[in-house]
Formats: C-alpha cells, structure tokens, sequence
C-alpha cells in the first residue's frame, strides 16, 4: 500500500557516547488536558444507611420534585418497617438484599417510569463492590442527568466515585489535504510507540506506584492498536490495556478519524459488508502509520445523500485508570473510591502531566 510522508509524532532518538541508540525519544503533542468522570456514591454495605440514603434522595433533593411532591400532596406511604417510615423505600431494600445474598449477583437496577412517584423518570441503581465493602448508589433521572446523585452526595457528606481518571494527548495537527484523493495518496501520521513507552513507563516509575515493575513494550502498543476489531463497521478503535495492580489498569487508545474505510465499489451493499472493509491503520515496526483523518469515510462511493467528508485535524491518545474487570466479564464496571485507588490514579496522571510541562497549565 503507496502512502505518502507521515507527519511524525515523536522525536529524533538521542545517541550515547558508545555510538549506541538509546530508546529515549521526546512524544511530540500539541496539548494536554485532565480528564474525570464521576459517577455513583460509595457507602459502606449497610442497609439502614442505603435505606436512609434512598430516603433522602426520594424526598430530600431535586428543587423541581420537590416542588411537585409538595402541590401534589404526595408523601411517603407509613410504615413501621426495619429501615425508614417508608414501605416503598423497605420494599427496595429488601429486593437489595436479596440480590446481595447471592454471590453471583453484581447489584441490582430498576427504572421507575412513573409520573406520580418519588423516583418519576429516574433510573436507580447498587452495584455490589463486595472486595472493598461497598456499596455503589447511582441515580439518573431522564431530564436532569445526575443531578439529583450529586446533590445527595453532597447532602450526605460523601465524594462521588470515579469512573476514569486520565488525560487526553491532542497531537500534532496536519495539514489540509484533498479529500477528493483515495486515501493511498494522503498524507498519513506517524506514532512512535517508542516515544510513547517512555512517557508512561516514566510517569509508572517516578509516582511511586509502580509495584508490579510494570514495563511497556513499544511493540506491545503496536500490537494493541493494530490488532483486528469484533466489528469493523461500529468498533474502529483497539484498546492497550495493562493492570496496575490493586484492582486497577491504565489503557491507551487512539481516537481520531475512520480507520475501516470502504474499497471503491458499485454494489451499495458492500459498503456494510465488514469482509470488505480495509484496514488503513498499518503496523511499521515501533510506529503505528494512521491514516489522514476524516470524520466520515472520504473513500466511500457518493451515492447521493451521503455526507461530505470533512477533515478532522489532529488525532487524540485518550490514557485512562479503571478499575479492572474480574475475567469472564462477570463484575460490573466498578468506580474507584477507596484512598489507595484514588491516590494511585492521581499520582500517575501527575507522572504523566510532568512530562509536558510546556503543553498545559495544569502540567506545571
């Protein structure tokens, strides 16, 4: 496959005094930014204080609910329960428990989709975090997303738990082509795994977490980001994943542009045939040659009403702490909240924020 030059997104190597290359290279990128999402509130596995907090967010939080629930006249059903002077909120409880005595089971969820309800419109969810003796209270209503989550979180005095923690690497961007060109004949980006080993191998070293003598390979990267995906039609992109150890991974992937593009056809059904799709992300020893982005297949046949290519500018690495997933795919995907998974992942991404110190603010 013809490409033309790749614009290069590491450094030259540095030579040694013996005349021998060192595996040093400078990660060339254009900015960085922190990344966090937050999602659910972590409580110790206690019925009566999840009852009361379900107590409190059914009647406690939400200015809007709470102006309805007090025209409406409606209030909680009495009851002389185990839990609160709630039947609606005991019943849920006991369905918890219930779930939670079974060791196969990883939480419990329910959307109330009712009008005259305390929870209107509102997905609950437990996820059972039983290795760190949690459990996870998630609530999303349909109008105002979490909202309601976060301001019980901050009525009950508790830090919501994080989903990732990370940062977002902005390369460098390219120049404009012509997209009316196959892809062949554009100008492609180059990623040095090697360069990219090094900054994370160095922010694992220098952040006093790396236990498990953790080293990246720069061809384990290559190997990742080239390797085949279930589905080439909606999963364009593959993941590096390494564990960190203490329940946590970091992974890596790429984010930018189509990488499955269509071969100039006349059939309209071979645009969704996966069989036929092209690969134009290319393994080339430490490098990963990506193909000039676009925000929709520029290669694709025109055959009316499609929409015209644009160019996108630069390609993402996307380097985010989870927490791990047991195998098999049988645990949910748990958040962190315990201290020691929360100071690992933010000693990391400082590791990493320091090596760029040029890029952003929030690097200094």
């Amino acid at each position: 496959m013809t490409r033309q030059p790749g614009l290069e997104g590491g450094g030259e190597s540095k030579v040694s005094h013996e005349g021998e290359i060192e595996p040093t290279r400078e990660l060339v990128i254009d900015s960085i930014l922190r990344t966090e999402y937050r999602s659910g509130i972590p409580l110790p596995i206690d019925f009566q204080r999840l009852a009361q907090a379900l107590y409190d967010c059914a009647w406690g939080v939400g200015g809007d609910q709470k102006y309805r629930r007090s025209t409406s006249g409606f209030s909680p059903n009495p009851d002389v329960g185990m839990y609160v002077d709630d039947s609606f909120i005991n019943d849920i409880i006991q369905k918890i428990r219930v779930n939670f005595s079974r060791e196969e089971e990883i939480g419990w969820h329910e959307n109330f989709d009712y009008v005259n309800h305390p929870f209107a419109k509102t997905s609950i969810k437990v996820d059972f975090d039983r290795e760190n003796g949690a459990l996870i209270l998630g609530v999303l209503k349909s109008y105002t997303g979490k909202a309601d989550e976060i301001e019980l979180a901050e009525q009950l005095g508790v830090e919501r738990a994080i989903f990732r923690k990370g940062v977002e690497i902005n390369l460098p961007e390219m120049a404009d082509q012509d997209l009316s060109l196959p892809f062949t004949e554009r100008q492609t980006f180059r990623l040095d795994c090697v360069a990219l080993a090094q900054v994370i191998n160095t922010a694992l070293n220098t952040s006093g977490v790396n236990e498990e003598k953790i080293e990246i390979k720069p061809a384990d990267l290559v190997d990742a980001f080239t390797k085949p995906t279930k589905d080439k039609i909606y999963s364009t992109n593959s993941k590096f994943t390494v564990s960190l150890g203490g329940g946590l991974c970091l992974t890596i992937e790429i984010r930018g542009g189509v990488r499955f593009v269509c071969p100039l056809v006349e059939n309209t059904n071979d645009i969704y045939n996966s069989e036929k799709l092209i690969d134009t992300r290319i393994a080339d020893g430490t490098t990963v040659v990506l193909p000039f982005p676009t925000n929709v297949d520029a290669s694709k046949p025109d055959f009316g009403g499609s929409e015209p290519p644009q160019q996108v500018k630069q390609y993402t690495l996307t380097i985010d702490i989870v927490r791990e997933t047991k195998p098999g795919g049988v645990s949910p995907f748990l958040p962190m909240h315990t201290t020691e998974q929360l100071a690992k992942a933010v000693n990391v991404m400082k590791g990493i924020l320091k090596q760029f110190p040029n890029n952003n603010a929030d690097a200094k």
